[in-house]
């Protein structure tokens, strides 16, 4: 619990004002440990008219992330960044 409190923070003093794309998908890399389990469920009911409920029980939170990236997988691809963070 203290790292999703504490991880946002520090996003936000990393990132500032200035990258505010960045900061969210630095405050959504604190749900890495429950990120696959996020992508497994999206998968299993993406054509469900409501999700919101099986994905935030699968994050443990009240927010998840469904996109394949993470912070640090976007830097590694540079040249398609801008790409990335609109999928």
């Amino acid at each position: 619990m203290g790292t999703v409190l504490t991880q946002p923070f520090l996003c936000l003093n990393r990132y500032k004002q200035n990258d505010r794309t960045a900061y969210i998908i630095c405050c959504h890399d604190c749900l890495l440990p429950t990120h696959q389990a996020v992508l497994d469920t999206y998968e299993k009911v993406k054509k469900f008219a409501v999700i919101d409920g099986f994905l935030t029980k699968a994050s443990g939170y009240q927010f998840y992330n469904t996109s394949r990236f993470t912070f640090e997988a976007m830097l590694t691809e540079a040249d398609s960044i801008e790409a990335n963070f609109r999928d």
